[in-house]
């Protein structure tokens, strides 16, 4: 039998041996300061591949490759491929370091990735190959910088005062507020955030199908502002989407981050999308009754949770700012449907689909709503 203080001895040394590796990262990094940004890492909907792949890496000179667009060698590991299409919003900087800083014996997985949400600044090191074929992450590090210019070149700039004040109150504060909400409330805003995900992300994916006015303003102008609004929530309370057991998992910006268009961590929200996509790609039709069916789905979850977060104002807040909306998008879906000569617009789909000005405020105060006519949209690639 092997002896239990051995294997405890086993996973401490393996702890502190890996708190060490991420301690001279970050020594390096602040050491020499600032680094040059060699590209920018973001999401592309590239209809030949795997949901887990639609991500692109642009260099500096505006050369785009797609992640996994040919197969994985030594010499090109996660199978970039150069591609026409236009430049991904970036999500992420990425600079490479300059030496074996990990003494992993190679360089080809010593890059840094850094959020360009300056709200939330997080930075990674690049780790390895998840089982998948995309990227692994390290540890979130403690450090703290700005994104600068230098000589023509963009520079990420550490900040030692900061980092230091950043590694010393991180863990705290973190755990005191998430402690103010119930598990269920926890529960709501993981579930929530993978909603609106799926809708900014179905939207999307229908309107490269069947390019829309409407498919394409509503994810663009308004659906990417409430997930953004429901994830400053899971970080505020320091939430984990994939741990919806015992949230003792911190927040982790990298986690949302990987999960691609049309992919979710929660499996109701998986099937909700497959089963979407699947009746929205058979018509122009059938793209716009999703658009109903996606957003009278978010209101009725919307009305519940309303009732759930009585007393929390930030929650309150938010999910009605998240149901104006939809009540906005839920018309403009409708009047979609009945500018293509369908007389019933929403309600062709049924009774649960059928709503009144009485029931959806038509002159609600959610953000950003699609034209209501056919044509092209602007997200066609």
């Amino acid at each position: 039998m092997i002896n239990k203080i051995t294997i405890a001895s086993t996973f401490l040394m393996a702890a502190f041996s890996m708190a060490e590796a991420y301690s001279v990262i970050e020594d390096t990094l602040m050491e020499r300061k600032n680094y040059t940004v060699d590209g920018s890492f973001g999401q592309y909907h590239f209809s030949d591949t795997d949901s887990s792949f639609n991500w692109a890496y642009t260099t500096m000179d505006k050369k785009t490759y797609q992640l996994k667009g040919t197969d994985s060698s030594d010499q090109n590991v996660f199978g970039w491929k150069a591609t026409e299409v236009k430049e991904p919003k970036a999500l992420w900087y990425m600079f490479a370091l300059e030496d074996d800083v990990d003494n992993d014996g190679s360089e080809k997985y010593d890059w840094v990735l850094v959020s360009t949400d300056m709200q939330y600044k997080a930075i990674y090191k690049l780790e390895g190959m998840a089982d998948n074929g995309t990227f692994k992450y390290g540890e979130k590090l403690n450090l703290s910088y700005q994104v600068g210019y230098e000589n023509g070149e963009m520079k990420i700039i550490f900040d030692q005062e900061n980092s230091t004040a950043l590694s010393d109150t991180s863990s705290s504060s973190a755990s005191s507020v998430s402690s103010a909400l119930n598990d269920e409330q926890k529960y709501t805003l993981a579930y929530m955030w993978n909603e609106e995900k799926l809708a900014k992300d179905i939207y999307l994916a229908l309107n490269e199908v069947h390019p829309a006015q409407v498919l394409y303003n509503i994810p663009t102008n308004s659906e990417t502002k409430h997930q953004a609004a429901v994830e400053d929530l899971i970080k505020k309370y320091d939430i984990n989407i994939t741990n919806l057991v015992d949230y003792t998992v911190e927040y982790s910006e990298a986690e949302l981050r990987a999960f691609a268009p049309g992919q979710y961590g929660i499996t109701a929200i998986q099937d909700l999308y497959d089963v979407l996509y699947l009746k929205g790609t058979q018509s122009m039709q059938d793209a716009y009754e999703v658009g109903c069916m996606v957003e009278v789905t978010d209101i009725d979850d919307l009305d519940k949770y309303l009732e759930m977060a009585e007393g929390v104002e930030d929650l309150m807040t938010t999910f009605n700012f998240l149901r104006d909306g939809s009540y906005t998008h839920y018309w403009a879906f409708d009047g979609a449907l009945k500018n293509m000569g369908v007389s019933d617009g929403c309600c062709v789909l049924g009774d649960f689909y059928c709503k009144t000005a009485a029931e959806y405020p038509q002159n609600s105060t959610g953000n950003g709503q699609g034209s209501q006519g056919q044509g092209n949209g602007k997200g066609g690639h």
